[in-house]
């Protein structure tokens, strides 16, 4: 049987964090009903006589357990960003990329400093047809590494030339040129820009 043990532990560890979430957050709420509780009904629910806690301490308690309920509820909403990318992995793997670029957006949303994750996503709205998304996702990774990859810039060629800019098309051309590490990279280079002038005699010069 094929087991594939990469699914295999990112959904545990998925399950096990948000879990850990999840419990502590029962922890804090339970705790703040106790306060709750303290603060309503003293005589039922507090401790014998004289031990109450004081009004400062019982607020001083729930201001904090509210604040744990309030994390625990962020980190349980909050996407798990290895398993997002384990999923978008697998969806590029597949060439499914309407469920890639579902998995990277919350992960660019929140921003991170993971080239490969804009990357990834800049394929998806390609493949998808999203162009304009797609030459933003190029531009914010040649920003972040400049020489990654010569098909960032090939590919966001090819973007920018179904929006109608072959202008812009050229420029990304021109600076995949020197990044071309092949003959084959070299010659798809140079017969995509020869197909642009061609095609637009009149804005490439």
């Amino acid at each position: 049987m094929n087991i594939d043990r990469l699914a295999i532990d990112a959904w545990a560890m998925h399950i096990g964090r948000t879990s850990l979430w999840v419990l502590l957050g029962i922890a804090f709420l339970l705790l703040f009903l106790r306060c709750l509780l303290l603060r309503l009904f003293p005589d039922r629910f507090g401790l014998p006589a004289p031990n109450y806690p004081s009004t400062k301490v019982i607020n001083l308690i729930s201001a904090a357990t509210l604040c744990g309920i309030v994390v625990s509820a962020y980190f349980i909403l909050k996407p798990d960003r290895d398993f997002l990318i384990y999923l978008g992995e697998k969806a590029l793997a597949e060439k499914d990329y309407e469920e890639a670029v579902y998995d990277y957006e919350p992960l660019a949303k929140w921003g991170t400093d993971r080239v490969d994750v804009y990357n990834n996503l800049a394929i998806g709205y390609y493949n998808l047809g999203r162009y304009r998304e797609a030459v933003e996702s190029f531009h914010r990774v040649q920003s972040m590494a400049p020489r990654l990859s010569v098909y960032s810039y090939i590919f966001c060629a090819r973007a920018h030339e179904q929006l109608g800019e072959p202008a812009a098309a050229v420029a990304q051309l021109n600076q995949a040129l020197p990044l071309a590490q092949t003959a084959e990279q070299q010659d798809t280079i140079r017969n995509q820009l020869e197909t642009l002038r061609r095609n637009y005699p009149n804005a490439v010069q």
